[in-house]
């Protein structure tokens, strides 16, 4: 006699695909947000491969070539089936069905003394886990 056996290596993915946002200032330069007038979001597309996944949103990171300090930048999300989550400067982890999504990821930053001329950017990292 024999033993037929059949095996699986199943690994639970997803595929993202991300259109960058932009950051606007308020009147008094000291908000940047993708929420003010000339701002717009980042459009996050999860498409999961093979079963349910989740998706981590990394802590925002704020960079400028001015050398600012005390910048906090906070993140929030939307998605298109309802779910959202307002503006937290911390990690963000969401269970996702196997349906695929879109989300709208606005971030902000502020500086009391106001923004001076110069290049900035508030980033945040998606990661996906099965």
């Amino acid at each position: 006699a024999e033993t037929i056996r059949f095996n699986s290596d199943l690994e639970l993915g997803c595929t993202l695909v991300v259109t960058d946002g932009d950051l606007a200032p308020n009147t008094d330069y000291t908000l940047l947000s993708t929420e003010e007038n000339g701002g717009e979001p980042a459009v996050l597309r999860v498409a999961p491969l093979g079963g349910a996944v989740s998706i981590r949103f990394s802590i925002p990171q704020f960079r400028s070539n001015r050398g600012l300090v005390g910048v906090i930048p906070e993140i929030k999300w939307n998605t298109r089936s309802g779910y959202s989550r307002g503006y937290n400067p911390l990690i963000e982890k969401i269970f996702l069905s196997s349906n695929q999504e879109v989300y709208e990821i606005n971030v902000r930053a502020r500086h009391d003394a106001g923004f001076p001329a110069g290049d900035y950017e508030v980033s945040t990292t998606a990661t996906c886990t099965g």
